[in-house]
């Protein structure tokens, strides 16, 4: 397997380079590796309005979502403008393919009519009117379904696994992994694989630094927990809070930075998700400031804390990382969670 993601380039899970390798010449890479006999290539939003999808078509094209992310960079405004550009990865998809699409995704369910071949949807909900339609229709669906994943075509309902059984899903604990392993199911279903390959494939992979660098890694430090996430708009922070909400925690710490590109409404709402989700806030600066003022983005995640009703004591400004996550470190307690 050759993959290509926002961390590096891997063949057969050795990482060959590394950094944000989600636009078109990384997916080349793989493409032309002789040793490669699967290519999962993530397909970035910037990628594809600069270069296009570095591929022709594919044999199954994923979308999990459209989200209100990157908006107002590169003439894309509104959601509505994202999911047009997404969907050229579910109308890439080539003769006698299947496309993957998410059915409690409004934007992704839209992306159908642009599909030439053989749609699978996914749901967190056996009950959403688009897989019931899509099962009656005899046609192929994976939901979450009594604590299982399970596929279901017509009158047939196989269980593939437990989430609780998933180490990616924290015990079920973490809703959005339980899409994921949906979208996963769905992929290893249009690929023809058996039912057991799924299986294995969903209870093996865990949250950590080697399998998912940056995504839900959880270290035990003296007495208190800390988990390090790559969450970085609105949606994505909305579902971590859910998570850290669902773990029990006497007390959690958030150590954050904001990203100087977004709109000031989506940080904002930022920073109303991690106001509601912790007890203690401290907010740094990223060495690259795409466009901010020295302070800039400090000072309006300050301002929007205290609108949102935190106390501002409880909120810290340290412009350096280190020093930040150093001190959130020397503040956290037994049974503390620091982010």
């Amino acid at each position: 397997v050759g993959m290509t993601t926002t961390d590096g380039i891997y063949v057969q899970n050795r990482l060959i380079a590394s950094g944000d390798m989600s636009g078109p010449y990384s997916a080349k890479v793989v493409l032309r590796d002789p040793l490669v006999d699967c290519a999962v290539l993530e397909t970035a939003r910037g990628g594809i309005l600069r270069e296009g999808l570095g591929y022709n078509m594919a044999d199954v094209g994923v979308v999990l979502n459209v989200q209100p992310d990157h908006l107002g960079l590169k003439g894309i405004h509104t959601i509505e403008d994202l999911a047009k550009v997404k969907s050229v990865v579910a109308e890439m998809v080539r003769k006698g393919g299947v496309t993957v699409l998410n059915a409690d995704d409004e934007h992704c369910v839209n992306m159908a009519r642009y599909c030439r071949e053989k749609v699978v949807y996914f749901s967190l909900r056996p009950s959403n009117t688009v897989i019931r339609d899509h099962i009656e229709s005899d046609h192929t669906a994976v939901v979450y379904d009594r604590g299982f994943i399970t596929i279901v075509t017509g009158e047939s309902i196989t269980p593939v696994a437990r989430a609780v059984d998933m180490p990616i899903t924290l015990e079920g604990r973490a809703l959005f992994n339980v899409q994921n392993a949906l979208a996963a199911a769905a992929v290893g279903c249009a690929l023809d694989l058996k039912i057991e390959q799924i299986r294995q494939g969903l209870v093996s992979f865990f949250p950590s630094p080697s399998q998912t660098p940056g995504r839900t890694n959880f270290f035990s430090v003296k007495d208190f927990e800390v988990m390090l996430d790559y969450a970085h708009n609105p949606p994505a922070y909305a579902n971590i809070i859910d998570l850290v909400a669902r773990l029990g925690h006497a007390r959690r710490l958030f150590v954050f930075d904001v990203v100087g590109d977004r709109r000031d409404e989506d940080l904002t709402q930022i920073c109303r998700l991690i106001a509601s989700g912790c007890q203690h806030a401290i907010v740094y600066e990223d060495k690259s400031l795409r466009g901010r003022a020295p302070g800039e983005l400090m000072d309006l995640v300050e301002s929007a804390f205290i609108e949102a009703g935190f106390a501002a004591e409880a909120i810290e400004k340290i412009a350096d990382e280190t020093d930040a996550i150093n001190r959130a470190l020397s503040l956290a307690a037994k049974d503390n969670l620091v982010c």
